[in-house]
């Protein structure tokens, strides 16, 4: 008997492992590339080399540049929704500034995600957004449903974020936070 031979729950354990750090290699590749490019214009090959892997290796992971994106939106959503949610603890002045600093500083993977990718990104972080507020309890009763107010206040934002990263000389973050301020927080906590 030969006992060199790996063991075979160690050798899947050996390949998941290896699966993971490339996946997370090609997430890091693919938000290095969205730093430098708009997301239209990366290649699956641009990522592979980026990754330091072969063309062939990447669609071992993803069928495509946008399967890889969706893979990093999950993650990201939740953060955003998490940036979003702080306008419910009051503050919706520091909450903007926050949420616009937030974009700011992921300025590639933001519009690769609510530019580039579009109306389906959208629809995700609108919907996980309401499904994650739904367990924070109301301070006090509001002039509409809930679950409106939030739709609206979610994809208000998402829509002035969006504008901003085609447009971004228009306005630097501390106007970006008085317009999502002014214009969707604060009057959406006020409802």
């Amino acid at each position: 008997m030969d006992h060199n031979l790996p063991h075979p729950a160690r050798r899947s354990r050996d390949n998941d492992a290896r699966v993971v750090r490339t996946r997370a290699t090609l997430h890091r590749a693919l938000l290095t590339l969205a730093e430098r490019m708009p997301f239209a214009a990366i290649t699956v090959t641009a990522i592979a080399q980026e990754a330091g892997i072969g063309y062939a290796t990447f669609f071992r992971h993803y069928r495509d540049k946008q399967a890889l994106l969706a893979a990093i939106a999950g993650d990201f959503i939740d953060e955003l929704i998490v940036e979003m949610g702080a306008p419910i603890a009051g503050d919706t002045r520091a909450a903007a500034l926050t949420l616009a600093r937030f974009v700011e500083q992921r300025r590639g993977i933001c519009h690769a995600l609510l530019v580039g990718a579009g109306d389906a990104i959208r629809k995700e972080v609108v919907d996980r957004a309401v499904r994650s507020t739904q367990s924070i309890p109301d301070r006090e009763p509001h002039a509409f449903p809930r679950e409106m107010l939030i739709s609206h206040t979610v994809a208000a934002t998402l829509t002035i974020l969006a504008w901003w990263l085609e447009h971004p000389q228009a306005l630097d973050s501390e106007r970006l936070a008085d317009a999502l301020d002014r214009l969707v927080l604060a009057p959406s906590t006020a409802a």
